[in-house]
């Protein structure tokens, strides 16, 4: 079985902007979440939710809404399903079976309902509290910006430059004590995290989480009209409403490692009884299009890199990130060259050797399980040259022998998983 301290694998909520076709490198945590889950599933014979968190709240989605033109006369909500169907349709054109996947956005009711509740409780027990503070306030719209003591030169709604600040009942959370221990034995991977961790020696003692936005979760049923919640604070809620509603006991999220400080920090403090582990991400190449994903390869995008990209400290460079198409697509062809030449020959049908059933079940487990990821993969690798590539062709060819179909199935199944 998987080593307990995984858990449930999901990448953290995926911003649902529009222009995802030409940044799909923002896709890699999706994509390493669902890598790793198939081989959790394949490792241990038991199936795993495949659950998708969305976030279509935020100032950039609402500037986004404001500008398009391409969904006229939609409201704000339907053009946040016009850009997740979109999504979707991209990744069924690439082979994921959208029907087995469950969607979780951070605006439908029912979520909105989960963190009305959960906010309450919140502000019942004093962990949210309200406070008159100083506010960034526009003096041309009334746009609320945020806390005077935050600089802000211009307007984010009407770009007017006179701003004004007034005294205003707003609600806050803290982020008591060394801020560095809300990350404290929940980094899995990469194992060299230091550069995460100094993320939050810069938060702020005091956030305000009551914003002004067109469209966000409501805060009215505390008393706050016209104000919406911090969409950073519903995120960092979302891992516990997920556990919840799936009945999971654990969770592990894949997400890029500068969102770190947007979300683990909130989780930690908000949902303090979740077994909530992290798997960060760094920067692919920027501008990765939905065209060069087809000339990099499907499944090199899909599985390859993002397995890479879990356990390797600091960002791809353009370079690396050629070597390692040149190192898949050459094991790739491989894998199905010797496949094929086994499974086309006639001959004695043989059982697949003991060891090699277990050298791929080891290291399956050590990517799961150990998060030994490169050196499993390469180990991996070595053997589609050497045992499929070689020993088992040699007996095809020189033996008259052949591995049983059911053998090969195994085989297969589990190297394309990740080839």
């Amino acid at each position: 079985m998987v080593d307990s301290k995984i858990g449930d694998i999901m990448s953290a909520p995926n911003q649902n902007h529009e222009n995802f076709a030409q940044r799909t490198e923002r896709l890699i945590p999706f994509f390493g979440a669902r890598v790793l889950s198939r081989l959790i599933s394949l490792e241990s014979g038991q199936p795993l939710p495949q659950i998708d968190m969305w976030n279509s709240f935020g100032y950039l989605m609402d500037e986004s809404y404001k500008s398009q033109t391409r969904f006229d006369g939609a409201s704000r909500e339907e053009y946040a399903s016009l850009l997740l169907a979109e999504k979707y349709a991209y990744f069924a054109s690439i082979g994921i079976d959208i029907d087995k996947r469950e969607i979780v956005r951070d605006d439908t009711p029912d979520t909105q309902a989960w963190m009305q509740t959960k906010l309450q409780k919140l502000y019942d027990n004093g962990t949210i509290y309200e406070e008159t503070e100083a506010l960034s306030v526009c003096a041309s719209c009334g746009y609320i910006m945020g806390v005077a003591s935050v600089v802000v030169g211009s307007c984010n709604r009407c770009k007017s430059q006179d701003i004004r600040v007034e005294r205003r009942p707003s609600l806050f959370i803290d982020l008591v004590g060394d801020r560095q221990e809300y990350i404290h034995d929940k980094i899995l991977l990469p194992k060299k995290a230091g550069h995460i961790n100094g993320q939050f020696a810069t938060l702020p003692g005091r956030v305000l989480i009551s914003r002004q936005r067109d469209y966000g979760q409501s805060l009215s049923f505390l008393g706050h009209d016209g104000m919406v919640l911090d969409p950073k604070i519903g995120l960092g809620l979302m891992p516990e409403m997920v556990s919840e509603r799936f009945g999971l006991q654990s969770i592990t999220q894949v997400q890029g490692a500068l969102t770190a400080k947007n979300t683990v920090p909130y989780t930690a403090l908000l949902s303090p009884d979740l077994n909530a582990k992290y798997i960060f991400t760094n920067h692919a190449p920027k501008n990765i299009t939905s065209e060069t994903v087809d000339r990099l390869g499907v499944d090199f995008f899909t599985k390859y890199l993002p397995l890479f990209m879990l356990d390797k400290t600091g960002d791809v460079s353009e370079a690396q990130l050629q070597a390692l198409v040149v190192e898949h697509s050459k094991t790739k062809r491989k894998l199905d060259n010797a496949i094929g030449y086994i499974r086309s020959s006639e001959g004695l049908e043989i059982p697949l050797p003991a060891k090699d059933s277990q050298l791929l079940a080891d290291n399956v487990n050590d990517i799961v399980s150990n998060q030994k990821i490169r050196n499993s993969v390469m180990n991996m690798r070595k053997y589609i040259f050497e045992s499929i590539g070689k020993n088992h062709t040699d007996a095809v060819r020189f033996d008259n022998k052949k591995l049983r179909e059911v053998d090969l199935q195994i085989i297969e199944k589990t190297l394309r998983e990740i080839f």
